[in-house]
């Protein structure tokens, strides 16, 4: 169980530390939406400072404990990358304030973007409200349940081709799991920025008024139902290809994690062997 966690928990809960930044801003935007559909200034104005905590954390504080993996992508993009010396191993402190004074850079920008936009926001507007037809959201909704069940296919396939042929084709290597999923979180986003678009809960005295307009929330089942239950295979699927990815990429002894700080680390490798007895030692005459 501890070795479980160790190849796994632990993984996933940097995972979960570093998608909170990305996860508050984006949540921010649907707030903002929301909050402009229901005329709810308090609500834009929180969604705004979310999305500012969300930008220092990942401009400032990500970016300074990803220096070494943002300069390993980088440098295998092009050798001659102009921020870093990719003959060097390691990253040196001088690219280090480089790269934390381009984040300094990406969050002013993105201040000056959200100061416009809460200026142009925060005050109430009146919204033109839309049904799930004028968006098109029930086409999307199927084309994103048919994506995830093609990514589930897709994450499946290693399995069985490893079972019947005795090996993985190369293609799922060259189009792995990682980036239809990457694809289907942008449907997923679309899909939800439509969903936002729509009213789904109305007034019973407009219900009247307005009947054909809201047509939709007289369903049995919605897209906003397909879109949720979506949601929930998309997740199964990603716990799944996050396990069976240990097929395709076998870990060897060599890519075993390195840890520091540990009472072994501040012991010295000293070589007590005897080297008369070592025979790629020189023998004395």
């Amino acid at each position: 169980m501890m070795m479980l966690c160790y190849f796994y928990c632990i993984p996933l809960a940097w995972f979960c530390y570093y998608i909170i930044g990305p996860t508050v801003f984006v949540a921010g935007m649907f707030a903002v939406k929301r909050g402009i559909r229901n005329r709810r200034k308090g609500l834009r104005q929180n969604a705004f400072v979310m999305m500012f905590g969300a930008a220092i954390k990942m401009c400032l504080f990500d970016v300074h404990m990803l220096r070494e993996t943002i300069r390993t992508k980088a440098c295998a993009l092009t050798k001659a990358f102009p921020l870093f010396d990719c003959s060097l191993l390691a990253i040196t402190k001088q690219e280090t304030m480089k790269l934390g004074f381009i984040g300094m850079v990406v969050l002013v920008l993105v201040s000056i973007v959200l100061f416009r936009y809460f200026n142009l926001y925060v005050p109430d507007r009146k919204v033109v409200e839309t049904t799930p037809e004028q968006v098109k959201l029930r086409q999307w909704v199927k084309f994103t349940f048919w994506m995830v069940i093609f990514l589930a296919a897709w994450t499946g396939a290693p399995w069985i081709c490893a079972l019947v042929l005795g090996g993985t084709p190369a293609i799922f290597k060259t189009i792995t799991v990682n980036q239809i999923a990457i694809g289907v979180l942008v449907l997923l986003f679309i899909d939800f920025w439509k969903m936002e678009s729509c009213v789904w809960v109305v007034q019973a005295d407009k219900m009247g008024k307005e009947k054909n307009k809201h047509r939709h929330l007289q369903e049995s089942w919605t897209p906003k139902d397909t879109l949720w239950m979506t949601v929930f295979l998309f997740l199964l699927t990603m716990g799944l290809s996050y396990v069976s990815n240990d097929i395709l990429n076998p870990k060897k002894i060599t890519d075993a994690p390195t840890t520091t700080g540990t009472v072994k680390s501040w012991i010295p490798d000293i070589d007590t062997s005897n080297p008369m007895l070592d025979r790629n030692q020189p023998k004395f005459q």
